[in-house]
């Protein structure tokens, strides 16, 4: 068991490169409001390599962390983030972001927030390089190459039918590296069957794997 007297929320759990993990989360006082941001380093044995804590403002009350570059933890926190080593948790960067989401280090070093309905992409120098929005909500997630995937099950009737039925497909759309939608595909099959996604995992060759369900 781990913590102290205070509040203390895991907000994410990530492997290391050396086959430990690291907890990243918040802990501080409801009443007060004072968050901090905490990250515990693990071996794979269960001891403690480290433990870093991270001043937090006022109302941060969740942490959303990534890894994609190797050796580096990148963490959002209300409206900043950082990214830190797994070696000893210093902080290898910061920045504030006038947006929240979860923050990713990019291959060309970088960085990226990424939400359900948009990606913002930073430079080395912490500057704006594009943005890209949409109007749906999706499964969103960053690829081991800076690219990015988005991903939903919708509906649409069959309008061929008096009776309207309502069926679900997968609409699945990959963001580049330059911000420039590459394709946007539908998957499913004929009318009156339904598909389902329950998780989108990228794949070590750049591509995504999506799991879910069909019924029909």
């Amino acid at each position: 068991t781990y913590g102290d007297s205070n509040f203390n929320m895991v907000d994410g759990i990530l492997p290391t490169s050396d086959g430990g993990f690291i907890y990243v989360g918040n802990g501080g006082s409801f009443i007060s409001g004072a968050y901090v941001v905490w990250a515990v380093k693990f071996l794979p044995d269960g001891s403690i390599a480290w433990k870093k804590a991270y001043k937090g403002t006022t109302g941060d009350t969740t942490s959303i962390a990534a890894r994609v570059v190797p050796g580096r933890i990148v963490i959002a926190n209300g409206r900043r983030a950082f990214a830190i080593s797994e070696q000893d948790g210093s902080v290898i960067w910061q920045m504030a972001t006038q947006e929240t989401g979860m923050g990713i280090d990019t291959p060309d070093g970088g960085f990226a927030l990424i939400r359900e309905n948009y990606v913002i992409k930073f430079d080395a120098h912490a500057q704006k390089a594009w943005q890209v929005t949409f109007e749906n909500n999706y499964w969103s997630w960053p690829s081991t190459k800076g690219e990015f995937y988005f991903a939903r099950a919708f509906l649409y009737a069959d309008t061929g039918s008096i009776y309207l039925p309502i069926y679900t497909d997968i609409e699945v759309i990959k963001v580049n590296a330059e911000g420039k939608i590459a394709w946007q595909k539908t998957y499913g099959k004929s009318m009156g069957d339904d598909e389902t996604l329950d998780a989108l995992i990228p794949t070590q060759d750049g591509g995504v794997l999506l799991a879910g369900t069909h019924y029909g």
